[in-house]
């Protein structure tokens, strides 16, 4: 019943939610971001991939989006402007990269996060998105979700 919650909370996430949300460094792994759209599909307990924008090569312009780990969203609080300020903190550091270049660029990024090195970061949040997820509308899942969270006691 946990997963269909968090997977029905997170459908509603990338329904309603932004498609990212940039972030704060607060310290060793702790963020802060703001949400100024839908914020009622905001739950602690969403996970999100921490992303920086990483250069394609050093001679391009171009950059793509380099993940860095995996966060909980651990608070909501509501602001004046019926905003939301989110507190995520890093559940996992990414550990796997495609080469030499981008296991050192985010090296460095994650030392820039965790204070050990000077130099401006820029992280931004996306929801962590399960395939499974996306097997169905949020109609289906709130069916789901109300289904899982009915009283089964009688079906032995």
């Amino acid at each position: 019943m946990t997963r269909v919650k968090r997977d029905y909370q997170a459908k509603q996430f990338i329904e309603r939610g932004p498609d990212q949300i940039e972030l704060q460094v607060q310290s060793d792994g702790d963020f802060r971001g703001t949400v100024h759209q839908k914020p009622d599909c905001l739950y602690t307990g969403l996970r999100f991939r921490i992303y920086v924008e990483a250069p394609v090569s050093e001679s391009d312009d171009l950059d793509y989006h380099l993940r860095l780990g995996t966060a909980e969203l651990t608070r909501v609080s509501v602001t004046g402007d019926d905003s939301r300020t989110v507190f995520l903190t890093i559940d996992e550091w990414e550990t796997r990269f495609e080469d030499r270049d981008e296991e050192q660029f985010a090296e460095r990024a994650r030392a820039r996060i965790l204070g050990d090195e000077e130099g401006d970061i820029s992280p931004f949040a996306k929801i962590a998105e399960a395939e499974r997820i996306n097997e169905f509308g949020i109609d289906e899942w709130r069916a789901i979700y109300d289904w899982a969270n009915s009283d089964t006691s009688n079906l032995s």
